[in-house]
């Protein structure tokens, strides 16, 4: 999460270990300019939805990934949102 956050300039903290990942992210979201919420609620999405697809590989395909190729995957999967339209992640990632 630390990277995919931090890459996107979003101060990221992981303060205490029983915080849960919706707690963590409700208080990131907080921290963020409203103009940030929305790309960083898309980014949000779009990590969940690449470790979903990873834990699928793994599970279904014996197909692991290293930590840097899912990074890898993510970043290009962040282009083409951003390509695709989704324009409050593009703004994030220019920031």
């Amino acid at each position: 999460w630390w990277e995919a956050v931090s890459g996107m300039g979003c101060n990221c903290s992981f303060s205490s270990v029983n915080t849960s990942l919706q707690n963590w992210r409700v208080k990131l979201r907080r921290q963020q300019s409203r103009e940030r919420r929305k790309g960083l609620d898309t980014l949000f999405m779009l990590t969940i939805w690449s470790i979903w697809k990873e834990r699928n590989a793994r599970l279904f395909n014996q197909s692991p990934s290293t930590l840097q190729e899912l990074m890898q995957r993510i970043g290009s999967d962040t282009d083409l949102w951003v390509v695709a339209g989704a324009r409050r992640l593009g703004c994030l990632k220019q920031e």
